[in-house]
């Protein structure tokens, strides 16, 4: 294996940042719901996006946004 300290393609973390290019190959796990950009997880279903706040995920998978006043146990 190389080690990236001595191979020329030691800086291509440098390039791609200088490009502003993202190198995940895969969408985000966890997109909020509004935007779109990778959210944090918080709890097990329960994630927080740094621009819109927490969202958490139904117990079917959806996007849940909010509180229901009906409802205030979590699930």
């Amino acid at each position: 294996m190389t080690d990236e300290r001595t191979s020329p393609s030691s800086g291509w973390q440098d390039v791609y940042d200088a490009m502003e290019s993202e190198t995940s190959a895969e969408a985000p796990v966890n997109p909020c719901p509004d935007c779109g950009v990778e959210s944090r997880r918080i709890f097990r279903r329960v994630f927080e996006c740094e621009e819109h706040g927490v969202w958490a995920l139904d117990r079917t998978g959806t996007p849940r946004i909010g509180t229901n006043p009906k409802r205030l146990n979590a699930d």
